[in-house]
This record gives C-alpha cells, sequence and structure tokens, in this order.
C-alpha cells in the first residue's frame, strides 16, 4: 500500500463514520472530538480538524479547538475514532509515511516554514 492508497482509504473510512463530519478543505476535515465529546447541544458540528494530504507523504495530524488535544493519526486515535475495525496497525506501518512530526515542518534544506497555526500545538506536544 502506498502513502496515497493508505491516505485515501482513511478519508474513506473517515467519511464512512455515523457521527458527524465534514470536509472543510481539500485537506482538512472536521468532526465530533472523540477525547471531548464536543457539544452536546449540536450534535451536528464538531471541533476535532484533521490535515489529510494524499499528495503528499507526511503524517495525519489533529487539533481539536476546544480540548486543544493534538497530535499524529496513530492507532490509538483511530480507536477513539471507532476506526480501527476499517484500518489496522499494520496499514499505518505504509512504506515512505512518515509518521512522525520529526520532518513535518521542516522543508529539504532543513529551514522551518511557515505552517498553519493549527498544528503548531501538535509539534509542540511531539517533540
Amino acid at each position: 500500500m502506498t502513502p496515497r492508497d493508505f491516505k485515501q482509504k482513511f478519508i474513506e473510512a473517515l467519511m464512512s463514520r455515523d457521527d458527524y463530519v465534514k470536509r472543510v478543505s481539500d485537506i482538512q476535515y472536521r468532526t465530533r472530538c472523540p477525547y471531548c465529546g464536543d457539544s452536546q447541544s449540536n450534535l451536528n458540528t464538531g471541533h476535532f480538524y484533521i490535515r489529510c494530504d494524499v499528495t503528499d507523504n507526511y503524517p495525519i495530524v489533529f487539533n481539536c479547538f476546544k480540548c486543544q488535544e493534538s497530535g499524529v493519526v496513530n492507532h490509538d486515535v483511530l480507536e477513539k475514532l471507532e476506526m480501527d475495525s476499517i484500518i489496522s496497525k499494520k496499514d499505518l506501518k505504509v512504506k515512505g509515511l512518515d509518521m512522525s512530526l520529526t520532518n513535518f515542518f521542516v522543508d529539504d534544506e532543513g529551514n522551518s516554514p511557515q505552517y498553519d497555526r493549527n498544528y503548531r500545538k501538535a509539534e509542540k506536544k511531539i517533540a
């Protein structure tokens, strides 16, 4: 499985969930947070953003704007999202897909380019 195939499988599994899921942009998705549960009064909203770009080899990252939980999508996050029956631990070991934030914010020359502020907390949490 290539990184692109894995990410496409992840997106399909995410969009097929029973919970609220919305595609925000070409690479961002929003759903209800599996950590804080989000709003109890409105089940059709979410603060849990997931960045998944099928055109790169960077990890899939997430950030909840309500409880501030953030990081890289791994098997624990898939369990919380109830997607672990669709995407296995074996699927997470895709050759060529960097599942850490080590290279996420650094370009080929070792410089740290400007990046979306939504993921700064994920970088700090992993470091």
